[in-house]
């Protein structure tokens, strides 16, 4: 365990090698998780106490609280990639 001034997250190896951390569960209201599964950055507010143990707070989606009223970011619309940049052969162009 680390000293009192470090925060720290008690985590338990699992026999397959993978970390479990007690936090891999966040529920949100029916009908909502859509909200969560489209987002471009999903992030987690934690808590932890002085035993190491954490809990799932909060939600961040695409930088704001998570709220189920809230419609989605609006995506971002990219302009097409010039001919050639994209890794496809640019069209053949025509003589006159």
């Amino acid at each position: 365990m680390p000293g009192s001034d470090q925060v720290f997250i008690a985590g338990t190896v699992k026999s397959d090698g993978w970390l479990e951390f007690g936090m891999d569960t966040f529920f949100l209201s029916e009908g909502s998780g859509h909200l969560v599964e489209r987002a471009r950055d999903v992030k987690a507010r934690v808590s932890v106490d002085s035993n190491g143990r954490a809990v799932i707070e909060d939600l961040i989606v695409d930088g704001f609280p998570f709220d189920p009223r809230r419609p989605p970011a609006t995506p971002v619309k990219e302009p097409p990639p010039r001919p050639g940049t994209d890794g496809t052969p640019p069209p053949p162009q025509r003589q006159p």
